[in-house]
């Protein structure tokens, strides 16, 4: 039951790390999309076409749309080259921009641990040893109260100090609501 704790949390741990970084690149990510964005957009400021089909390709303003996004910057340019030179745009920021959306792409999964930890298999696999485990300690504490039904000393051993402290908390609760 412990390795199964442990392994869930060391996956757990890990996309709480990688969240991190997913913060930090979507960050970086959302700069350069601005940036980008204000050089084509000024670049291609005389061609409604053009522009057009910018608005289109950039709309939406989630994580995922941001991804799509860079992506879609170098088809662009190679689009419009001209209207690019022309301002004197600096190519290596498209460079930049595919390497973002590598990196996020490979994060995006690595987050999903955190994002939707009730799927994760070892999540999962966590909670149904501790099912197990609760499921047998009951049976044992049935068994024990069964055995020392007259002996209250004993029985109170084989009793959940849980269930007793939540017992004396519904209890006071009840006196105060009375």
């Amino acid at each position: 039951m412990l390795a199964k704790q442990n392994i869930w949390l060391s996956v757990y741990e890990s996309s709480i790390k990688n969240t991190k970084e997913w913060s930090q690149k979507i960050e970086e990510a959302r700069l350069l999309h601005r940036e980008l964005q204000y050089d084509f957009q000024f670049a291609l400021r005389k061609d409604r076409d053009a522009l057009r089909v910018l608005q289109i390709t950039l709309d939406g303003d989630r994580d995922s749309d941001t991804i799509v996004d860079l992506g879609s910057y170098p088809q662009l340019a190679l689009k419009y080259p001209n209207e690019l030179e022309a301002i004197k745009f600096d190519q290596s920021k498209l460079d930049k921009a595919n390497v973002l959306v590598e990196e996020l792409l490979a994060l995006q999964e690595k987050v999903d641990g955190v994002q939707n930890s009730t799927e994760r298999p070892e999540k999962q696999m966590r909670d149904r040893a501790y099912t197990y485990l609760k499921q047998l300690v009951d049976e044992v504490r049935a068994y024990g109260k069964y055995t020392f039904w007259n002996k209250e000393e004993k029985q109170r051993r084989y009793a959940s100090e849980y269930a007793r402290q939540k017992n004396e908390r519904n209890k006071k609760d009840e006196e105060h609501v009375n």
